[in-house]
């Protein structure tokens, strides 16, 4: 039997065990995927971590996307033959743990390392059984190539007939009437080639008693306290067992594996219709965004939104579009609190989830294959005072360097503002030179004017330039479109709503 669930990769498993790099923690702070974690994971501790692992471990092939978009399909149309199975496999688990896990002590004990093994397979058997069920009633229903791989493999692997043969064999590997060994006579007169066979049938006629009687035999009987003898036969029983116990063992152990993988891999899929679920209750539209290779450099959104904003807000939020293909650079400007890092985060967003197979939150969606999205946002002062804010952000930013690689995409927002316009503006136009010399893409939000002028000048086509606007009364729509850089950011409509709205206030009172 070779069960392997391929729900995440077409040749391989996939493994959510492993720790953030201190890059990955950035991202996930800065584009506040924690909102969208939870609203997959609804409690569930898997879910979360697999989702967490799943959405910073971007995807480096269209093919793998598209592979995995497929199984999506599936699993929004079939959402009970998934939390059939996730259900299934978690109880089973549990159930080991519970029940069998003194077991997972280690041991050189062969005949403890068989018996494990066996008990493993036997308790998997009824589990085995009802995958095979699922498979024959789903199969006919699927269309993703992953899906179907998996069910075609519990119909033909865990059919009846293995099931009978599986059981007769777990049965005889009791040795209910003892062990029956053959072996040979080594050097020193030392037990070598031990090889274990089926038990004769019990003797229940009178001929079986007259032969048993006329055979050749020889018995050896053990004092009730030969303890050394008792430890030689003991031994003698491993040898006999060894080779069966590594293979059992290693069957059971293989039979866990499945269940621990289709576990974690099915758990992907179930937080992707929980949170496919949530959109569709606060009518928010989503799409499986079709990715173009990374050369292409596609960026295309039809009213794109930011997941943070419409998991933790009551208030509608406004789509924004975006059309560029071989831009290298998005560079956005405009007012104060007009949209622009929420329409930043709303990218590197839908980046990461179009890029582990998920769907974005757009009406329509195209965009090109990234080695990977990385932040570098601005921070608050160090608490212990040990450098300054511009200090840090240039650590950083040569921290960052050493991760990046062509194809990569890097998120700015208001980066090396900490310290004057000039000195600042110097800053970016050499970081982002650098970066887009490369092959790196980037897209950066900035109040440095002279950074934004000296951008749309080096760049000019090879970059998108986009401004939040301001309507003539002060009004942010939070919409953003193409527009060139202005010398201001309306600061003083905040000073305005802040100060003036306290005034008049006062005033009342």
């Amino acid at each position: 039997m070779a069960l392997i669930a391929r729900l995440m990769f077409a040749d391989s498993g996939f493994d959510y065990k492993k720790s953030l790099s201190k890059s990955q923690d950035a991202v996930y702070g800065d584009l506040h995927l924690k909102s969208i974690i939870n609203a997959m994971a609804q409690g569930d501790d898997l879910i979360k971590k697999v989702a967490q692992a799943a959405l910073l471990d971007s995807l480096r092939s269209t093919d793998t996307v598209l592979y995995r978009q497929e199984i999506l399909c599936d699993a929004i149309s079939h959402p009970n033959l998934f939390q059939t199975i996730y259900e299934l496999t978690s109880d089973a688990l549990w159930k080991v743990r519970r029940e069998i896990f003194t077991y997972g002590l280690a041991s050189d004990h062969d005949e403890r390392n068989l018996r494990r093994g066996r008990d493993l397979l036997e308790f998997y058997l009824p589990y085995l059984e009802q995958l095979n069920f699922l498979a024959v009633q789903f199969r006919p229903k699927v269309q993703s190539r992953g899906l179907k791989t998996l069910l075609d493999a519990c119909i033909t692997e865990v059919d009846k007939e293995f099931l009978v043969e599986a059981r007769e064999l777990l049965q005889d590997l009791k040795f209910d009437r003892g062990i029956h060994v053959s072996a040979c006579l080594g050097a020193g007169n030392m037990g070598v080639d031990y090889i274990p066979h089926d038990a004769p049938p019990s003797r229940r006629g009178l001929g079986d008693y007259w032969q048993h009687y006329r055979s050749q035999h020889y018995l050896v009987r053990l004092a009730e306290r030969d303890e050394a003898g008792a430890q030689v036969i003991g031994q003698m029983r491993d040898r006999a067992v060894g080779e069966l116990a590594s293979v059992v063992g290693e069957s059971g152990d293989r039979v866990e594996g499945f269940f621990r993988s289709l576990r974690s891999e099915t758990a992907f899929y179930l937080g992707c219709v929980n949170l496919y679920n949530r959109m569709k209750e606060l009518e928010v539209k989503t799409c499986l965004p079709v990715m173009q290779p990374m050369e292409a450099m596609a960026w295309h959104f039809d009213s794109l939104r930011d997941a943070r904003l419409v998991l933790d807000e009551t208030k509608d939020v406004v789509g924004n579009h975006l059309s560029g293909e071989q831009r290298k650079l998005i560079l956005i400007t405009g007012a104060n609190e007009g949209g622009k890092s929420t329409y930043l985060r709303s990218l590197g967003q839908a980046q990461l989830m179009a890029q582990c197979g998920m769907f974005v939150l757009a009406n329509q969606a195209e965009l090109s294959i990234t080695n990977g999205v990385f932040t570098h946002y601005r921070r608050e002062e160090d608490a212990e005072l040990e450098v300054g804010k511009f200090e840090e952000e240039l650590r950083r930013m040569s921290e960052l360097v050493e991760v990046l690689s062509p194809g990569s995409m890097v998120l700015f927002n208001e980066s090396f503002a900490s310290t004057n316009m000039i000195e600042g503006s110097q800053v970016a136009e050499e970081v982002v030179s650098e970066l887009v010399n490369a092959g790196i893409r980037v897209a950066f939000v900035t109040h440095l004017f002279h950074f934004s002028t000296w951008a749309q000048g080096h760049f000019g086509q090879d970059g998108l330039y986009l401004r939040a606007i301001r309507e003539a009364n002060g009004r942010r729509s939070f919409e953003l479109k193409e527009g060139d850089a202005l010398p201001t950011s309306f600061g003083r409509d905040l000073y305005r709503e802040v100060f003036e709205t306290q005034k008049s206030e006062q005033k009342r009172e």
